[in-house]
């Protein structure tokens, strides 16, 4: 079946047709971890002819609480669906995180989310919290069910005998070390964003560049990365740039661009995928324009080496 979103409220139950075996986390990212909990309610689901879903929360609920003033992503909302959707689970499920839903009790947050959606098997991480101030334990997900529901605990996934999880991803990417980050991630670490338009300075070097927009994701640590760029559906080899262009004209903010590899096309306002291959080296400041075009004429034959 194809993959329907559903959203969730205290005021808005959505129902199905069949039983249902429910994957519960957050899932930014959809990392390695995330996966082997999914393929679990996926395989469990077909045992026992249970639709299979996914329920996470938007908006990120530490915005929410006001705990941050902006989400910092690793995947959009529009991302995780896409992925969920790919690996076979029929229903995505979007509570919307309120403060109201943030302060109900575990016992709430069950009573009033899980057993009106004729949950059959829930499937969790080992360190999964819920309800108010995170009470709510694994261990509260078996004691509340009252044998309505199953409780499949995933134990933790590990890479070197560290634990994979977001938080670690965000701390490979702050790092430059994309090729890890995407070990645990299980693919490339991308991000989507809408072309803008910029100050022409990478044109004037000879190395035009697509300024993007890249809203809530997390930026890896600034500097010069190889990448693919996909544009409707096609493939292109690329050089990105992040941070601020001290060179030439400093920006007051961090950027990210593109220098697409043999390609002439306008594509402002398009939305369009940097996928990170490999960082090649740290933003620097060049003593001259002539220093830095070198430079990077440099970095793109770095790159075309190793395509």
């Amino acid at each position: 079946m194809v993959m329907k979103i559903r959203y969730l409220a205290i005021d808005e139950i959505p129902s199905f047709n069949k039983p249902l075996c429910l994957a519960l986390g957050y899932f930014d990212g959809i990392h390695v971890g995330h996966v082997e909990l999914i393929k679990k309610t996926i395989s469990l689901a077909k045992e026992n002819d249970y639709a299979s879903g996914i329920m996470t929360f938007d908006p990120d609920p530490f915005v929410t609480l006001g705990k941050v003033k902006k989400e910092q992503l690793l995947t959009t909302i529009n991302d995780r669906a896409k992925i969920v959707e790919e690996m076979g689970i029929d229903y995505f499920i979007i509570l919307k995180f309120s403060k109201e839903v943030a302060k109900l009790s575990p016992k709430d947050f069950i009573n009033y989310f899980i057993k009106p959606m004729n949950v059959k098997a829930i499937v969790c991480g080992f360190d999964y919290y819920f309800g108010h101030k995170n009470q709510g334990t694994t261990t509260s997900l078996v004691e509340l069910s009252h044998g309505e529901y199953q409780v499949y605990v995933i134990e933790k996934v590990t890479n070197q005998e560290e634990k994979i999880s977001s938080s670690r991803i965000i701390d490979l990417l702050q790092v430059g070390n994309i090729s890890k980050a995407n070990e645990l991630l299980g693919r490339k670490y991308a991000i989507k964003g809408i072309v803008m338009k910029g100050r022409q300075v990478g044109r004037q070097l000879g190395f035009p560049t697509a300024n993007i927009d890249y809203n809530s994701y997390i930026l890896p640590k600034n500097g010069v990365y190889h990448v693919v760029v996909r544009i409707d559906d096609r493939q292109y080899p690329g050089m990105c740039n992040i941070g601020v262009n001290p060179t030439i004209s400093m920006l007051d903010h961090v950027s990210l661009e593109v220098n697409i590899f043999n390609f002439n096309q306008d594509i402002y306002d398009k939305e369009i995928e940097v996928i990170f291959i490999d960082f090649i080296r740290d933003e620097k400041q060049f003593s001259s324009r002539e220093e830095l075009i070198q430079q990077l004429t440099r970095d793109a034959n770095t790159i075309k080496e190793r395509m």
